[in-house]
Formats: C-alpha cells, sequence, structure tokens
C-alpha cells in the first residue's frame, strides 16, 4: 500500500524594518531635509511645537527644533544634541520623517527597474515585522500606527527626563571623583558566544562582590548584546572595569556617556513612566497597522496587547537590548530575509545586522535621508 506524501510547509520569505537608538544624533538633523522638503519637515517641526508645548522646560521647542534645524552649530550645539531628553524626541522625529519621505519615494518608483527601489517598496507595503534598537523599539511603535507621532514624542521626551532625573539623583549622592567613573564600556567578543561572555561576567561580578573585590552595591549590568562581536556593559566605571581586566579582556573603550543607559539604576524610572503610558490623554490604536508584529528587543516576543506594549516601554528603559538575539530569532524562526533601516544613522544598526547573520543570506539596506542635498539616500550594504 502506498504511504500518503509527506507536506512539507514552505514558509514565504518574510521582511523586517528596524530603527536606531541613541547615539547617533547630530546638529542640523533636518537641516537638509527642511530645504529639500520643506512641507513634510515643517509638519513634523509642528507635531514637536504641540508635544513640548506643556513641557517642564519652557523653551524645550525652540532648544530641540533649533538644535534639529541649524546648518551652523557651535561648539555648544554638538554637546547640548547628545542630552537625553534632547535627543530621544530628535531622533524619533527624524527617523519617522524618513519613514514618510521613504514611503512617498517607494511609491514614486513603482516603474524603476532598479533592484533597490523594488526592495523598498515591497518591504514599506508588505512589512511582517518591526523592531527597533533600544528607543528605535518605541519609534517602531509609532510607525506602526499604535501610538501617533504627537505621542510617541511626549513618550520619548519624558523617557529621556526620567533617565536623566535617576542619574541624577544618584550622582547627587557621590563624590566627584566617583561620578566621574558612571557609564558604559564597550567590550569586543572573540572566540566565544554572547552568551558564553553574559555567562562569565555574570559569574565573575558575583564572585568579585561576594570576596568584596568590588563594593556588594556596583551596578555591573549587560546593557547591549550589540553582534557577535561586541557587548556593552553598564554601571559603575570603576567596577567594571575590574571585572574585565579580572577576565583578562583587552581593548575594551569606555564609552562618552554619564548615564548607565540599560542598567538596573534605570529601574528608578518605573513609575514616572508607567504614570506617562497610564495617561489617559493618550490613544492606543491596537492591533498595529497591517497586522505588524513588534517583536519586543530584550524579551524577543511578539507584543500582543496594549498593556504588554506599556509594558515594554516602561521596561524598555533598564532591560538589556539584545539585538542579537533578535536578529537571530527573525532570521531562523520567522524566516526574515529582507531588513531595511529607517533613519538616521540607521547605517550602523544595518551593520549589526549583517555582522548578527553573518554568511547568512540577507538583503539589508538602510535608508539615510538625511544626509543628501537630495533629502534621501539608500545605503546598500
Amino acid at each position: 500500500m502506498r504511504g500518503s506524501p509527506l507536506l512539507h510547509t514552505v514558509v514565504k520569505p518574510r521582511s523586517a524594518i528596524f530603527f536606531p537608538g541613541q547615539g547617533i544624533e547630530y546638529p542640523g538633523m533636518l537641516s537638509g531635509l527642511l530645504k529639500s522638503h520643506p512641507s513634510l519637515t515643517n509638519d513634523g517641526l509642528e507635531t514637536l511645537y504641540k508635544a513640548l508645548k506643556s513641557d517642564e522646560v519652557p523653551d524645550a521647542f525652540n532648544q530641540i527644533s533649533g538644535l534639529l534645524t541649524t546648518e551652523n552649530p557651535t561648539p555648544q550645539d554638538e554637546k547640548l544634541i547628545h542630552r537625553t531628553s534632547i535627543s530621544q524626541p530628535a531622533i524619533m522625529l527624524s527617523s519617522i520623517i524618513t519613514l514618510q519621505l521613504a514611503n512617498k519615494w517607494a511609491e514614486m518608483s513603482v516603474e524603476l527597474k532598479d533592484e533597490r527601489p523594488r526592495i523598498i517598496q515591497e518591504t514599506l507595503s508588505d512589512c511582517t515585522f518591526m523592531f527597533g534598537h533600544s528607543l528605535g523599539q518605541v519609534i517602531a511603535y509609532v510607525s506602526a500606527g499604535v501610538i501617533s507621532l504627537l505621542e510617541g514624542l511626549k513618550i520619548v521626551r519624558e523617557r529621556g527626563l526620567a533617565m536623566e532625573s535617576a542619574a541624577n539623583d544618584t550622582l547627587a549622592l557621590m563624590n566627584a571623583e566617583s561620578a566621574s567613573q558612571f557609564g558604559m564600556i564597550s567590550v569586543p567578543i572573540v572566540g566565544e558566544t554572547v552568551a558564553q561572555f553574559v555567562d562569565k561576567f555574570t559569574e565573575k561580578a558575583k564572585q568579585l562582590k561576594d570576596n568584596n573585590a568590588i563594593d556588594k552595591s556596583s551596578i555591573l549590568d549587560v546593557a547591549l548584546m550589540n553582534s557577535p562581536k561586541q557587548v556593552v556593559v553598564s554601571g559603575h566605571v570603576a567596577a567594571l572595569e575590574t571585572v574585565l581586566e579580572e577576565m583578562k579582556r583587552r581593548r575594551t573603550t569606555k564609552l562618552p556617556v554619564r548615564i548607565p543607559f540599560h542598567s538596573s539604576l534605570l529601574r528608578s524610572t518605573e513609575q514616572r513612566m508607567r504614570n506617562v503610558v497610564s495617561n489617559a490623554g493618550i490613544e492606543y490604536n491596537w492591533p498595529p497597522r497591517k497586522n505588524i508584529k513588534i517583536i519586543e528587543n530584550y524579551s524577543l516576543n511578539s507584543i500582543e496587547s496594549v498593556d504588554g506594549l506599556k509594558d515594554s516601554i516602561v521596561k524598555g528603559c533598564w532591560e538589556p537590548v539584545n539585538w542579537v538575539g533578535a536578529v537571530d530569532y527573525l532570521n531562523e524562526k520567522e524566516n526574515v530575509s529582507t531588513w531595511i533601516g529607517i533613519g538616521a544613522g540607521s547605517s550602523v544598526s544595518a551593520g549589526l545586522v549583517e555582522a548578527t547573520l553573518g554568511k547568512r543570506k540577507g538583503t539589508v539596506i538602510s535608508i539615510d535621508p538625511l544626509k543628501s542635498t537630495e533629502g534621501w539616500r539608500v545605503i546598500t550594504r
């Protein structure tokens, strides 16, 4: 008797759009777009004005919009743009304008035979997944239509202020010497997996605390798992350096930040952020447009409800970013083979996607319309 034929389920290749996090900001991020696409850019700035109209800093809109549109930045501008409460709304606004412009460009490119416009158009019109690096997670919620740009700007402005407040409250209790040792360190990964490094780091930190080699209250957290070749740790820098020295790690780099992002220190933002996302004035539109699935960058779970989204925004202040895990999951479990990065600095995030994919097949494109006199540019990596 002939047996039944085996049935094979073929999963259609899927696409994902991703957004960058903090660290890619620079003065004049919107200056080129303001010239080449004034209507689109001014609409975005008008939304920023409405978001900051009742801000705790009276001159917040003029400060942030000035930094975004300046053509002749001063040394002070170069420093100010990196302030967390300024850079986060700045990056969100520029990313969403980028997406709006990319959508328009893709529509106009429908007749072109070139591969890049075709891939971009198909991905933007039929994207399956979205995710983001840290702040980029919240930008993904706005891009998927779950939160309006207006409310998204309010949320990330408060997110930045909450992070600054958490760091300032801690620093106020520390002397100047200790304060200068508070931040993040980038660690190259060689000859082991990210998971193996995380286990070794966690074990060594516990051992040194138990032996009183470092203060038991020291914050020592793995913050960013960026690629198979790079991890960033966060907390008290002096203690972090002791752990890394004991692990015989070389060529580490102290990052130029004062706030230990994605560390347990920022758990103190929880109540403020829960109040923000529970604000009765915020309207959440669920489900996401076209049933896009948004992947949480620390748990790797798909967000399934408004309550899950709110919780993700709150915990995203201190939970580690598992970029490696997100890319691996989407590629191996969800068959994602096309990756589109949106926004200024998205080429950096695209590089991390490429590094994680390694020799696996995939098309990785970043769209950065803020570096071109034409107002858009597509970078194929």
